[in-house]
């Protein structure tokens, strides 16, 4: 059996990888909208079976813009994300960089991975 040696993903792949994952959410933001709007102007302008219809079609369509958004945050940014924000150590090339907000970062990662601290001092 063959295995193959590990080899990186490249960073800027990563990044535009990122990009793109944000630019298929914003996309599905903006048809979100657009259907949410037609789904207020469709009751005054279809009444009856022909409205009640289309504004179901309607509703199924923004819940599944909001899968999209989901699953592009879930399958497309994050994973790219988390990898480049691993690699912070090494050194970046090709002017990639990755913005951390540092107290949320620390809270959310830092926290579980701390040392125990030490018994505090008991004053009589």
């Amino acid at each position: 059996m063959h295995l193959a040696p590990f080899i990186p993903t490249p960073k800027q792949f990563l990044a535009e990888y990122r990009e793109a994952g944000m630019r298929a959410a914003v996309r599905y933001c903006v048809a979100m909208g657009f259907l949410m709007l037609l789904m207020f102007w469709v009751p005054s302008i279809l009444s009856g079976v022909t409205g009640g219809l289309l504004m179901h079609a309607l509703g199924l369509l923004v819940a599944l813009c909001i899968v999209g958004v989901l699953g592009a945050i879930y399958f497309m940014w994050a994973p790219s994300r988390d990898e480049l924000v691993r690699r912070k150590n090494e050194p970046y090339y090709e002017g990639i960089h990755v913005r951390r907000i540092t107290l949320v970062d620390h809270f959310f990662s830092v926290s579980p991975l701390r040392a125990t601290p030490p018994p505090r001092a008991v004053h009589r």
